[in-house]
């Protein structure tokens, strides 16, 4: 209002200096008389109107000056606050967008650290499961490992016992053949010696630790064990089955087999 105010106060102001002096002009100068019908006042305020209507414009253009730097300013201003509100727009964008970018990134890490563990767990159940699948298998190797030497022992053994009786037996031919009946031998009777031998069949030592009550009988049966000197085919004997079996033997001569 103001603005428009200082726009139009000079035309304002000329218009009615204007109407003033025509006014004047009507009151003091003209006079109805016929003899001097010319006139020549209104010529000066004429001119006068002309000088005045030649300097308004200027002073209008001044004020339109004014006015177009106002809507300049203005024009400037609102330029400024739309600029200031679209970087706000976009920075609020841009913050959103990595918020959201966040939360994505988030949610992404959440879901892979997830998998990863998922992973983990069914590669350590796999494992567990062949660790348990191979202890079992193991156990069941070594049950088999072990029944099957706990066979070949007994096997060994039976096959040990064999040849022990074997060469017992073979001793105890060689003892009876050399053996002579006494006069005072009678059926039942029995001895129990203890004999020492060497790898080679040797019979080194000979020993009565239980005798049969007959002194002759007694005699007679180490007797008949000294003549026998040595069992040759001991040396063909393994030396872990000599030393456990024939290091030392106990025997008892019991000639039931020979005619008392």
């Amino acid at each position: 209002m103001i603005r428009l105010l200082r726009e139009y106060t000079v035309p304002l102001f000329a218009s009615a200096c204007l109407h003033g002096i025509l006014v004047w002009a009507v009151i003091h100068v003209w006079q109805p008389q016929k003899e001097e019908p010319n006139f020549k006042r209104p010529e000066f305020v004429k001119a006068t109107l002309v000088e005045l209507k030649t300097k308004a414009p200027e002073k209008k253009i001044a004020g339109s000056k004014v006015n177009k730097v106002d809507l300049t300013a203005d024009k400037k201003k609102n330029a400024s606050a739309e600029k200031k509100r679209k970087q706000q727009e976009a920075a609020a964008k841009k913050a959103k967008a990595l918020k959201e970018k966040k939360a994505a990134d988030a949610k992404a890490k959440a879901a892979k650290e997830r998998a990863a563990l998922k992973e983990k767990e069914k590669r350590e159940k796999a494992a567990a499961k062949k660790r348990a699948k191979e202890e079992a298998r193991k156990r069941q190797q070594e049950a088999i490992d072990k029944a099957l030497r706990e066979e070949e022992m007994m096997l060994a053994e039976q096959a040990e016992a064999q040849t022990v009786n074997s060469f017992k037996a073979i001793i105890m031919e060689r003892i009876a053949q050399k053996w002579s009946r006494p006069p005072s031998a009678r059926k039942g009777m029995r001895c129990e010696l203890v004999i020492q031998l060497v790898p080679t069949g040797k019979i080194i030592t000979v020993n009565i630790v239980k005798g049969s009550g007959n002194d002759a009988f007694d005699r007679s049966a180490e007797q008949a064990v000294r003549a026998v000197d040595q069992i040759p085919e001991l040396q063909k004997m393994d030396i872990a089955v000599f030393e456990r079996n024939f290091r030392t033997i106990n025997l008892l001569f019991n000639p039931e087999d020979r005619r008392l």
